[in-house]
């Protein structure tokens, strides 16, 4: 399998890749929510506002092939503004929305958040893999020094062999410590991760490596 990861701005490299050229699209941008994360209250880049997030899923369409399914994590708080902007300004169509169960409270105040939300989109007529794949899926949440948003590796191959083929290819906009990739490499698919924080790209080189041996 191959692993392609790019180390630059996602906007500026998505530009760079084919029309059609990949299967399936799962990623988990920065939320937009401008605060320091967890007790180590670690930051991210372009956490500002959602639209970075937005913005490359508008290029991701091109980059697609037909009768593929994109995945989109965010936060229920941006709900609206992404919703709008995929219907308005982008040729994709909401399939559905998934609630990730973390099984474990994180920060707030009156109601500790337990869920995250994750955005199905259709570019056509998607193939889905698995005739009993349910809304909510229940997989605890990943503390973890290497990124303060560590998606659990038993969530993303869930998703990526349910919306892909073995040899198909999975991109990452926003690769973060690489775990959409490592999953990939775990599901016989070929993947390609774009991130912009360069002590990121080191972590996703050494975790994608690890995965790859035998």
């Amino acid at each position: 399998m191959r692993t392609r990861i790019i180390h630059g701005d996602c906007i500026t490299e998505l530009k760079k890749l084919d029309n059609r050229s990949v299967d399936l699209v799962l990623t988990d941008p920065p939320y937009g929510n401008a605060m320091a994360y967890g007790t180590l209250k670690r930051s991210i880049v372009n956490d500002d506002h959602p639209l970075h997030g937005l913005l490359a899923l508008h290029e991701c369409w091109r980059i697609q092939r037909c009768n593929r399914a994109a995945y989109f994590f965010l936060d229920v708080r941006h709900v609206p503004i992404v919703e709008k902007f995929v219907t308005q300004y982008t040729d994709y169509r909401v399939k559905d929305w998934i609630v990730w169960n973390k099984q474990h409270f994180g920060m707030g105040v009156g109601f500790r958040k337990q869920h995250e939300l994750i955005l199905v989109l259709a570019k056509g007529k998607p193939r889905f893999r698995s005739t009993a794949f349910p809304n909510v899926l229940t997989v605890p949440r990943e503390t973890t020094e290497e990124h303060p948003h560590k998606k659990p590796l038993p969530l993303l191959k869930q998703i990526i062999e349910h919306s892909s083929d073995p040899g198909d290819t999975v991109l990452d906009p926003f690769a973060g410590s690489g775990s959409t990739l490592v999953a990939a490499v775990q599901a016989g698919r070929n993947a390609i991760g774009i991130e912009l924080e360069e002590r990121y790209v080191r972590v996703v080189h050494d975790r994608v490596r690890a995965a790859a041996s035998p």
